[in-house]
């Protein structure tokens, strides 16, 4: 807020002067909002990132650098974080944008990124492999791996990685066969 105080002193040639000083004041202020310049970011779907590699959205900075004030300097205030799984995320960035006066711009911009991981747990290990001509009766068939040694072969970008076995020996005790599929997720 300002104020501009004008004080004129009237006279003639003679020095006779008006009984009082005129005086003329304005008042005001910067009543407007900081201005767009530049183009504004846009957000993201379907990013193959874990939660915590989610983007970090431009900074308030970035945002400030967007903007012209025509009296003073534009301020950002960033809010914001991602919520939900390494399966699935989201974020939205809430930049409120004023200048020195308070002054803010009418509409919060937003930036949304979404996705979640979108990567299959990797080999990291040598897989076994199985035998034949193993010289056992059917109840002394090998069990194969556990499921938790299958999983300690594989490595995952965000989480755990979970085996699932199935199968069984099948046959006689003069000819069996033991298959076992392991199926492996994040």
């Amino acid at each position: 807020g300002w104020t501009a105080t004008y004080t004129y002193h009237i006279t003639d040639d003679c020095g006779n002067a008006v009984a009082s000083d005129v005086v003329i004041t304005y008042s005001g202020g910067n009543q407007d909002a900081p201005v767009l310049t530049g183009v504004l970011p846009t957000g993201q779907t379907g990013i193959n990132a874990c939660m915590s590699n989610a983007p970090e959205g431009p900074t308030e900075a970035d945002i400030a650098a967007l903007y012209n004030d025509n009296c003073g300097t534009v301020s950002v205030t960033k809010s914001g974080a991602p919520t939900g799984t390494n399966c699935n995320w989201t974020v939205t960035y809430t930049y409120h944008i004023t200048d020195n006066c308070g002054n803010a711009v009418i509409n919060d911009v937003l930036v949304t990124y979404s996705g979640g991981d979108q990567s299959a747990p990797v080999l990291t290990g040598t897989l076994p492999v199985g035998q034949t001509g193993v010289d056992a009766c059917l109840s002394n068939a090998p069990a194969g791996p556990s499921e938790t040694d299958i999983a300690a072969l594989y490595a995952d970008n965000c989480s755990t990685v979970h085996v699932t076995k199935s199968g069984a020996p099948t046959g006689t005790n003069c000819n069996w066969t033991a298959a076992y599929t392991y199926h492996i997720a994040d």
